[in-house]
């Protein structure tokens, strides 16, 4: 380890607060939805700039295996798992991340996928595949 990468180690290390602190403030942030607040006036604000367009946007979901099982998931044929789906625009930037249950067809789930979309406007035209 060189000697400026110690420094700024030991520095953020006596700065920051410890990681248990983090980790409640974060699970606060989560309950009040403050992150969420947060990335959607950033989305709209990003629309507003034109650095957005969310006219044509994709929807893709893959399956993540889950074998210690939890929440929200679902047997499959290919076992315990979540799906992932995402919202993305003509860019590649992401509008909507969202897990759910792997035992239920995509199509379902799209509508759900909606309930963490990111801007106030729906896009005109959500292109995805059969799956």
């Amino acid at each position: 380890m060189d000697s400026e990468h110690g420094r700024t180690v030991a520095h953020a290390a006596a700065v920051l607060p410890q990681l248990q602190t983090v980790h409640r403030r974060f699970q606060q942030w989560c309950g009040r939805e403050v992150l969420r607040e947060i990335l959607t006036q950033l989305a709209n604000t990003l629309r507003d700039e034109g650095a957005i367009d969310e006219r044509e946007s994709f929807i893709n979901a893959t399956f993540a295996a889950a074998k210690g099982g939890g929440d929200a998931v679902g047997l499959t044929k290919r076992g315990k798992g979540v799906k992932i789906l995402a919202i993305v625009d003509r860019h590649g930037l992401p509008l909507s991340v969202s897990t759910h249950a792997a035992n239920y067809h995509e199509v379902t789930l799209v509508q759900l996928s909606f309930d963490f979309y990111m801007l106030e406007a729906k896009p005109e035209h959500l292109i995805g595949d059969r799956a």
